[in-house]
């Protein structure tokens, strides 16, 4: 029997939509999603919908894996959610590696920021309005309202749903499901941003921005700055004001609002920095990275100066052009050396990441232990640490190390921790657990199918005194709930 589930009706907090997608003859199974009766979810059905987005999310785009920036947008977002009304709901935030200008929210609270949009901000006073902006799309549950009950749909497919019309998918599963999904044409102008929804999240919005420190007017000029660049450039990138239109006369209400707080001046140099990260990681190509960093190292302000030194250290290691790197890099020590912000740290993590590429991975471990204790419950450290200690040959401290984050985070655990543990485990010869933890990273991973494999994989190497019998039980019991989720996850 499927489970019964929420399924979208309309996709308000989306900043995509399936306006591409041909329509679809109606099958028996879809909701519809015109209907006058709609259902609110609750928080809890949100966050269990969001959990399985995130597995569609992580199964169907690239993200950007730099821990830094990622860590950064997190941080951001919280001290921006603590002045939201969130009813107890928690945010996560990710950064997709994605050219276009675009932000995008999904059920449970879930965020994506654009590496595109990261790389057009001209600063984390505008970046802030647009996430803003989001969390008060979620705050006021625009999305919320905008679902159905489907008794005749299951989770895993909803969430599939909702992930391919957001992000237009066009293939796997999820594309498919998103051709399905727009049967009901004629709502398909229901899935835009409402007038009302707009400017309502422009005023919790720039509230929001008030109470956390950051000039409200960042929103309305960021907009402004956007509406003008499409006319100028006529760009397809800028996706986010072609479903998120802003018309001249919103901004100027929106101006309007944002005179009434006072002025602020935020220091841009932790977003310059991850700005520069970003970019890296956005492309893999050190020499033309190499070239523009070089070509900003002696234009802007002094925090520009130093994000271009700090650009230039991570393309040339990014090129693995590891004595130049460790040249630029001692530059950059010297010119960050008693920088407020998040420069010093950055600059330890960046000195441990050039030591392990040049083979010295104790000189590596020591570096963090010396340094890194005001950054050890942070995940950038963590990662780097765990990785330094596995190259060290420390596999066992990294498995009691992973085991503890992983249960602290529950199910919000970065899926990462779980390949992590999977390395720690099979360097200490317990392979059947290596296959375990392998199998709970591809399940985040939305690949039910290698999960269920590696499960597999782990139960024909158990050692049947291994645990007192009672490993291969748990793995028995896993492997069924994989199954049934499996068979949930075909329409």
């Amino acid at each position: 029997m499927r489970r019964k589930a929420f399924f979208p009706g309309v996709l308000a907090l989306s900043l995509t939509t399936a306006a591409g997608y041909p329509v679809a003859a109606a099958e028996p199974d879809l909701p519809d999603i015109g209907g006058a009766a709609s259902a609110y979810l609750s928080i809890a059905d949100e966050q269990r919908l969001g959990d399985e987005f995130m597995r569609n999310i992580r199964g169907t785009m690239k993200l950007i894996d730099d821990d830094l920036a990622v860590d950064y947008v997190q941080r951001l977002g919280a001290r921006l959610a603590l002045h939201a009304p969130t009813e107890g709901r928690v945010f996560d935030f990710f950064i997709p590696d994605d050219s276009s200008i675009n932000a995008f929210a999904g059920p449970g609270g879930h965020i994506g920021i654009n590496s595109g949009l990261i790389l057009m901000a001209d600063g984390e006073s505008e970046l802030a309005a647009v996430m803003a902006h989001e969390i008060a799309h979620v705050t006021q549950r625009h999305l919320a309202r905008a679902f159905e009950q489907a008794s005749h749909m299951n989770l895993p497919l909803a969430a599939a749903i909702v992930t391919s019309i957001i992000l237009g998918s066009r293939d796997g599963q999820a594309g498919a499901a998103a051709l399905a999904a727009t049967a009901a044409g004629s709502a398909q102008t229901q899935i835009n941003f409402t007038r009302a929804n707009e400017q309502e999240a422009d005023r919790v919005g720039l509230e929001i921005l008030a109470k956390s420190g950051y000039d409200p007017r960042s929103m309305p000029e960021f907009f402004q700055r956007l509406q003008q660049a499409t006319r100028i450039m006529d760009s397809q990138d800028y996706e986010f004001l072609r479903t998120h239109p802003v018309t001249t006369s919103r901004i100027a209400d929106s101006m309007g609002r944002a005179e009434q707080f006072p002025k602020v001046d935020v220091p841009e140099s932790d977003f310059l920095l991850i700005r520069a990260g970003v970019r890296i990681a956005s492309r893999n190509d050190p020499a033309a990275h190499e070239s523009y960093f070089r070509a900003n190292l002696d234009k802007g302000s002094r925090d520009a100066r130093i994000a271009a030194q700090y650009g230039l250290t991570l393309a040339l290691l990014q090129g693995r052009n590891l004595a130049a790197a460790r040249t630029e890099f001692r530059t950059l020590q010297d010119e960050v050396a008693g920088e407020r912000g998040d420069a010093p740290f950055m600059t330890l993590l960046l000195d441990v990441r050039i030591a392990l590429e040049e083979g010295y991975a104790d000189k590596a471990v020591d570096v963090l232990e010396r340094g890194g204790n005001d950054y050890r419950g942070r995940m950038p450290f963590f990662m780097l640490y765990t990785d330094a200690l596995l190259q060290a040959g420390r596999a066992e401290q990294v498995r009691e190390l992973t085991t503890q984050r992983l249960a602290a985070l529950g199910q919000s655990a970065d899926p990462r921790l779980y390949r992590r543990l999977a390395e720690a485990e099979a360097k200490l010869g317990r392979k059947a657990r290596a296959h375990q933890a392998l199998a709970e990273f591809y399940f985040l991973n939305s690949d039910t199918g290698s999960a269920i494999q590696q499960i597999e994989i782990a139960l024909s190497l158990v050692d049947k005194k291994d645990d007192g019998g009672h490993l291969a039980d748990r793995l028995k019991v896993r492997l069924n709930e994989l199954k049934e989720l499996a068979r949930a996850d075909r329409p």
